[in-house]
């Protein structure tokens, strides 16, 4: 383990009209989410996990993970920011956010480990990982991605496949 610094990054903004500014902001809000998906069958995609904030009526879903092993899971920086652990719990095995259908396994964050140059104002380095208090049990509903040995087997232009629960239209 080093220690690594950031690049620091200076931005000049363009001033721009107000009307301009509220229009991206509703846009940006409303286009949050991935949508004109498709449903997918329930084990079809058994590293996606469900990310949710424990709250006073019960945990709900704030965000999407991927399975990296047994108790570490990928996210976004943007959904780890200003969070505290033990307030995150990790759903596993889920196909529907609605209902519980006996397969879904739920373990606790132990830690965020953010990117340490992520910038929420541009998104650059928007990732995390998140280490398991326990460590999930793998089966038919719960994997973890495969990843491809090298980035010399990835070329610019191939298809990538992106889950998680948006709209479909």
């Amino acid at each position: 383990m080093g220690i690594y610094g950031c690049p620091r990054e200076y931005y000049t903004l363009p001033r721009l009209p107000l009307n301009f500014l509220l229009r991206n902001v509703v846009y940006r809000v409303s286009k949050s989410r991935i949508v004109g998906g498709y449903p997918v069958d329930k084990g079809e995609v058994p590293w996606q996990v469900s990310l949710r904030r424990k709250g006073f009526f019960g945990d709900s879903h704030f965000c999407g993970g991927t399975i990296l092993n047994g108790d570490t899971i990928l996210t976004a920086a943007h959904c780890t920011d200003g969070q505290t652990p033990s307030k995150i719990t990790v759903m596993a095995g889920d196909h529907l956010l609605t209902s519980t259908e006996g397969d879904e396994q739920v373990a606790g964050v132990e830690s965020i480990i953010q990117h340490p140059c992520y910038n929420s104002f541009t998104f650059t380095n928007d990732i995390s990982i998140l280490k398991l208090n326990t460590s999930l049990n793998f089966g038919v509903f719960v994997q973890p991605v495969t990843l491809p040995y090298s980035m010399s087997d990835t070329e610019a232009g191939i298809l990538a496949t992106v889950s998680g629960w948006g709209s479909t239209s």
